[in-house]
Order: structure tokens, then sequence, then C-alpha cells
């Protein structure tokens, strides 16, 4: 299922029924959208796209979202002030890429995910101050969490296992944990 390019478009509302998407689902370049709420019913998808949605704010009408096959890559939306959303999911084969989310202030609510199955990246989100994955256990690739200047706190108590290159590196991070 793809959304894009709706300058217009500022809710996915009248998709409320849909259950299940086979292939990849991508919200990307909907200038005026401000959630996508209607997707509460989607608990499975093969990849996940949020990107270049200048008003976007939320990303909760994804609580229900359980399963991605592949990539989660939520970047350059503007007004996305967290990603709490993705409260439910559990299992993800391959990257979590969030960057360049000028807005984001906090990552947290991944209470369920404790295997990223490549890469987990996260850089580039100016105001971003908190980044909690506790339950997280595996890195299965590259670990990075770079150039979030505002960053100043950091957990990720369950993390056991990094299977590729390591870097942390913010100029206002104070708690480790």
């Amino acid at each position: 299922l793809v959304i894009t390019k709706n300058p217009s478009l500022e809710s996915t509302e009248g998709l409320a029924k849909l259950e299940s998407v086979g292939g990849a689902l991508s919200i990307t370049h909907n200038d005026s959208l401000l959630n996508i709420a209607g997707l509460e019913g989607i608990e499975a998808v093969k990849s996940l796209s949020i990107t270049h949605n200048e008003k976007l704010q939320s990303i909760e009408g994804l609580n229900q979202l359980k399963a991605v096959e592949g990539n989660i890559n939520i970047w350059k939306n503007a007004s996305l002030e967290t990603v709490s959303g993705l409260g439910q999911l559990n299992s993800l084969g391959g990257d979590l890429m969030i960057y360049e989310n000028n807005s984001l202030k906090d990552v947290e609510n991944l209470d369920d995910l404790k295997v990223v199955g490549l890469d987990l990246v996260i850089t580039k989100n100016a105001k971003l101050e908190e980044i909690t994955l506790d339950a997280v256990e595996e890195v299965a690739g590259e670990f990075k969490i770079t150039d979030n200047t505002a960053l100043t706190y950091l957990s990720m108590a369950g993390l056991k296992e990094i299977g590729g290159q390591a870097n942390l590196s913010s100029d206002e991070l104070d708690t480790l944990s």
C-alpha cells in the first residue's frame, strides 16, 4: 500500500477497516497529513516507510503493528514528535532507521521489540532528547546513534549483542544506562 504525493490529504481514517497489507506500507510526501489514524487494524507488513510528511505529528495509528519482515524507515518528517505508535512491534527482520525528524523528542515505547534483524540507526534528529530501547537484546548489524545534538539520555538496558560496528556519539549525552 503506497500513499504518496497527496498534498491535501490530512488523514488516513478512511482505511479504518483495513486489516492486512501483503506488501510494503509506504506513506511518503503527503504535505498536509497530520496523523495516520485509520491504520490501527494492520498487524504485519513486509516493510514500513514513513518519510517526507511535513505536518505528520504522530504515528499512533500503527499501534497494532506487530511484525515487519524487512525495514522500518522513519525519516524527514519535520513535525513528528514521537514514534510511540510502534509499541506492539515485536518482530523486525531488517533495519530500524530513524533520521532527520527535526521535531522528534523521544524514541521509546518499543517495549516488545527484542531483536533488530539488521542495522539500528538513529541519527540527525535535532531535538531528540531521550532514547529508551530497554527491550532490545540484539542488533544483528550496525548500531549507530550519532548526531542527535540534543540527546541527553540513552537507555538500552537489555542489549546483549551487536553483530556489526557500534558508533555512539552525542555532545550532550549525560546518561547511558
